[in-house]
Order: C-alpha cells, then structure tokens, then sequence
C-alpha cells in the first residue's frame, strides 16, 4: 500500500516537513482568533452597555448532546478501521439520532 507521500510524488521527509509547517500554521492562526475574542470580550466587559443574561439550562443539555454525538461518531470511525461494521452502523446510528435531538434541543432552547 502506498503512503500519502508516494501517491503525491514527493519525498517523504519532504511531506512531513510540510504537514509540520500546516500545523504551526494552523495553530497560531487559531491562537490569533481566540486572542482577538479574547480581547473584544475584555473591552466590551468594561464598557457600561455590557449584556449580562443567563443562558437557557437547555444549552447546557445541548452541549453535552453534541459532545455524546462527537464520541459516538469517533467509536464508529475507530469501528471502520477494525472492519467492525456492526458497531459502525450502531455508532452512525446514534450519531444521527443524537444530532437530531441537539438540533430539537436548540430550536426549543431559542424559542
């Protein structure tokens, strides 16, 4: 079986150089982002005209549905590279079904 690299014609030092460099990338990318955030937040957080509310407990259910939904999907991912597709079908089975009641969830949440 070829590697990533050989399908792409290229060295393999070179190709993981490379996919070295994108994750710097990414991550620092990613740290700018969030710093902004941060930052917006920070200033807001002084000014008079700041916002406080409460969000709904019904968020809190939906982030833990979503989370349960993420899992789910990583043990039907793991399940497909042990060709155990029982387990695939029950796991992408859950996963729809757990998407499902967090987009319920939301709707209900923001209403």
């Amino acid at each position: 079986m070829k590697t990533n690299a050989e399908k792409l014609g290229v060295d393999q030092i070179v190709y993981e150089k490379t996919k070295k460099s994108m994750l710097f990338w990414a991550m620092g990318s990613m740290f700018i982002f969030f710093s902004g955030f941060c930052s917006y937040y920070m200033v807001m957080n002084g000014n008079s005209n700041w916002l406080v509310f409460e969000l709904p407990d019904l968020f809190y259910i939906s982030t833990a549905v979503i989370v349960l939904s993420s899992i789910t999907l990583m043990i039907a991912q793991q399940a497909v590279k042990k060709n155990n597709f029982t387990t695939v079908k029950w796991g992408i089975f859950v996963t729809i079904i757990l998407g499902v009641l967090f987009g319920i969830i939301q709707f209900n949440a923001l209403s």
